[in-house]
């Protein structure tokens, strides 16, 4: 007879085994890395060493972080139009070039709406490119086709800073097994299962980075520019980060970064069941607060079965009623936050080293979602977000 299920498992094997049973899929089909962004940049690599150089087409309102692997890797970031429905690529509007490598689908704060989401893989795969999914935001969903198979080619996914669950390192990248490149599988496969682990000064960082961050956000400024420099301090983003760069090689999570986040994992369930319940709150608060005619909310985010959105995106009339929003929620003690703005989010040091000139006109949707955007917290009682949307009203009508 064989050993019981998790006798004798790793903590890696452990997590990619729960990703499996998540997912309905395999555990050998998925890999565990250091952050999400190393295990994008390994793709990223391996793409252009089996197909040589050439674009990825991804968007603008993302953080830096998520285009940094492009860049890293040798490739050339180029952008697409905003769907207004998703906040993804709109996949109507994609700029196809003869040299496209990979189109990225983000489901931003955690939206996945499957018609928009297929539409985007027929393009990908039309012009040659495989889809990348970029998860970070929904952990352990995957956007599906019509007969419930997984869209992606390659799908990525975060157990790091403000997703949703808080072990603040570790990412984890499935490789589809049915991907049509059957060299480009494998080889994505072997380069990802072989990566070298994280070094011991990277343990330690990630077992005392609770701490850490509790003391970096209470320095004053000066203080912080020291505490940052420390050996064993990992921020969220660095300096580099905003310029393009990655300041490590992709590598795997060690034992103690994967038990964590497989402890995380098995909590993910009542995660996903809170933020199920405070979309739908948000959603009876928008309603009969008549609310939607003075702001806008992303299409997939309000119809069908209410998802477990991360964050609930909200669009202001304008960039100063959306900062007034922000200031009014946060004066509230509510959690509100300005991801997407501005875009290649927390900002670019060097927008050029993007391939971005900072002009936003020639994606019209993008330039007016990102000029406007907030986005509430979705882990709140019916009582805060009734609040929330109330001071929403209070700078819409104002």
């Amino acid at each position: 007879m064989g050993s019981p299920k998790g006798v004798g498992e790793s903590s890696r094997d452990r997590l990619r085994r729960q990703l499996a049973e998540r997912t309905g899929t395999r555990a050998k089909d998925w890999h565990v890395v250091f952050k999400a962004r190393y295990g994008m940049e390994a793709v990223f690599e391996v793409l252009r060493e089996l197909r040589g150089g050439g674009s990825v087409v991804t968007q603008l309102m993302t953080c830096c972080t998520a285009v940094d692997p492009i860049v890293a890797a040798g490739l050339v970031p180029h952008y697409g139009e905003l769907s207004e429905r998703t906040l993804a690529l709109d996949p109507a509007k994609l700029p196809l070039t003869s040299d496209l490598r990979a189109v990225v689908l983000q489901h931003s704060f955690g939206i996945i709406e499957r018609k928009s989401d297929c539409r985007l893989a027929d393009a990908a795969h039309a012009a040659g490119a495989i889809l990348v999914e970029d998860s970070a935001h929904c952990l352990a969903r995957l956007s599906r086709g019509n007969e419930g198979e997984p869209l992606a080619d390659v799908s990525v996914h975060s157990f790091g800073v403000q997703k949703m669950v808080q072990t603040y390192f570790g990412g984890a990248v499935w490789v589809n097994p049915d991907m049509r490149d059957r060299a480009l599988k494998d080889e994505l496969s072997r380069r990802l299962s072989s990566l070298p682990e994280m070094p011991r000064r990277l343990s330690r960082a990630a077992r005392s980075y609770a701490w850490q961050i509790r003391v970096f956000m209470r320095l004053p400024g000066p203080l912080r520019k020291a505490f940052a420099a420390m050996q064993n301090f990992e921020q969220p983003i660095v300096d580099a980060e905003r310029a393009g760069k990655l300041p490590y090689e992709p590598m795997a999570a060690d034992e103690g970064v994967s038990q964590r986040a497989s402890w995380a994992l098995e909590g993910l369930g009542k995660v996903e069941t809170t933020h199920r319940a405070s979309v739908e709150s948000y959603r009876r608060e928008l309603a009969s607060q008549g609310v939607l005619r003075y702001v806008e909310i992303p299409a997939a985010a309000l119809e069908g079965e209410a998802q477990p959105l991360l964050r609930l995106p909200v669009v202001m009339g304008s960039q100063a009623k959306a900062q007034r929003a922000l200031s009014a929620l946060r004066g509230r003690g509510i959690y509100a936050q300005d991801w997407y703005r501005p875009v290649l989010y927390p900002g670019a040091g060097d927008p050029a080293v993007y391939h971005f000139d900072g002009d936003l006109r020639p994606w019209p949707v993008c330039e007016r979602i990102v000029a406007g955007i907030l986005n509430l917290p979705c882990d709140g009682d019916p009582g805060q977000v009734r609040e929330a949307i109330g001071c929403l009203l209070d700078v819409a009508q104002s």
